[in-house]
């Protein structure tokens, strides 16, 4: 008997890649989440003055002192007659409201004065001398600052 021996040979080099096929279809959307829990609720605003109407419209003082009132909120000092002094009102009656102050002319001094023992920024007066000079002044209940 004679045995058969196969001989095959060596292995052929590896062919090229083939074409990428084309992409599956898309699968199925999931399950929408559950909604997250409610935040906590944020702090209430304050309340406005009951029976006060403020107006942002100009008011022009030109007399010789002026005192200034809770419906005041811009207040333009005209010292071209004569200078002008601007008594403050009590910090402490009038927390968390402020005015603005221009003075329109160049001509006299524009002096703020606070009440009893109050203060601007740590001051006893403050004084406007020129033209156009604009400030803030906002009550934190125990004196005035300029914003």
């Amino acid at each position: 008997m004679s045995s058969s021996f196969f001989n095959y040979g060596d292995q052929g080099a590896t062919g090229n890649v083939g074409a990428t096929g084309a992409q599956g279809i898309q699968g199925l959307t999931g399950a929408t989440g559950s909604q997250g829990a409610t935040g906590t609720q944020g702090i209430q605003g304050l309340t406005g003055a009951n029976g006060l109407t403020v107006l942002a419209v100009p008011s022009t003082i030109t007399s010789a002192t002026y005192s200034v009132i809770a419906m005041n909120q811009i207040l333009e000092f005209n010292c071209t007659s004569n200078a002008i002094v601007v008594t403050l009102p009590s910090a402490s009656t009038f927390k968390g409201q402020s005015f603005t102050a221009r003075k329109i002319d160049s001509i006299n001094i524009l002096t703020f004065n606070p009440n009893g023992t109050d203060t601007i920024n740590g001051y006893t007066t403050m004084i406007f001398q020129y033209k156009n000079s604009v400030a803030t002044l906002i009550s934190d209940g125990t004196n005035w600052n300029l914003d």
